[in-house]
């Protein structure tokens, strides 16, 4: 704050956002706050733009559409029209892996968005034996779950939890297991791998906390996964088309990390590296990589 009073001082316009929020307090004694909405705003173009509203009564709506939509667009890059086709091997096969990086009941959402991914994947015709999904499993029969034996992804949905689902616990496995379940190097410490070919996609889910160069491996971050580390694995991973998708706080800098050191992957999404770096800011990161060996 010191740092954009100072600049505000010398006639700057520093880059901020932040959150505002305006009280419902009770007419009966006038100090207790029985309500509240919250605006998430940004600093565009010299003025306050707010990106969206969150009330405790339920409503959510964005405002200064108009505005919203100019800074938004001025966050992505645009791509090169002469970017050339790749000539693909014929596809033969889908894969995935699916990992609940976090575990214990206040990570709820992690396994909850993993297991929501696996029912997806397999409505949209992927086989069961061909994905490996990973999580502690210790929230659908957690003392703490009010309905034992599911989980959610919203309030009134449908229940996605599958427990002949989880091919590993994340107490059992190391980072390097990432890497040798993604080469199809099996084991009878790792009985289910990928064994992807040139011919087959590949996707890849990770849901957890994320800090800077790592991601969560169990344990909030005592165990970690580390960019190098799931560099290595995905380097020698055998594919026709990949595809990772990241669901963590500072997952940004991941896209980030992989481009600056062009791993020979053939093709990169600069779009969804920005969009990553602007999640961080709210701490939400949402991270998305795309690579193929065109």
């Amino acid at each position: 704050m010191a740092i954009v009073l100072q600049k505000i001082s010398l006639g700057e316009c520093p880059n901020i956002d932040g959150v505002s929020s305006s009280w419902i307090f009770s007419e009966k004694s006038h100090v207790s706050v029985i309500g509240s909405t919250y605006r998430y705003w940004k600093l565009y173009n010299q003025h306050f733009i707010t990106l969206e509203y969150i009330s405790t009564e339920g409503s959510k709506h964005a405002s200064s559409s108009k505005d919203m939509w100019n800074w938004t667009a001025s966050r992505i890059d645009v791509v090169e029209a002469d970017v050339p086709d790749y000539n693909y091997p014929e596809l033969k096969g889908r894969w995935a892996l699916l990992v609940a990086g976090s575990n214990s009941w206040k990570n709820y959402r992690f396994q909850a968005d993993v297991f929501s991914m696996y029912q997806y994947l397999i409505s949209q015709g992927y086989s069961k034996d061909h994905i490996v999904l990973i999580a502690e499993d210790d929230i659908a029969q957690n003392p703490s779950n009010p309905t034992p034996g599911t989980l959610y992804v919203k309030e009134g949905g449908v229940n996605v939890y599958d427990q002949s689902a989880i091919d590993y616990h994340l107490r059992d496995l190391t980072p390097n297991d990432i890497g040798d379940i993604l080469q199809g190097k099996q084991s009878d410490h790792l009985p289910k791998v990928i064994k992807a070919t040139a011919n087959d996609n590949i996707f890849i889910f990770w849901s957890s906390h994320g800090t800077p160069g790592k991601l969560d491996f169990g344990s909030d971050l005592q165990k970690t996964i580390s960019y190098s580390e799931l560099k290595e694995g995905l380097q020698e991973t055998a594919h026709r088309k990949l595809m990772m998708v990241v669901e963590a706080c500072y997952s940004g800098g991941l896209s980030a990390w992989i481009a600056e050191r062009q791993f020979g992957f053939g093709q990169y999404s600069r779009f969804i590296y920005r969009f990553g770096i602007f999640g961080c800011r709210f701490c939400i990161g949402r991270c998305l990589l795309l690579f193929s060996d065109g």
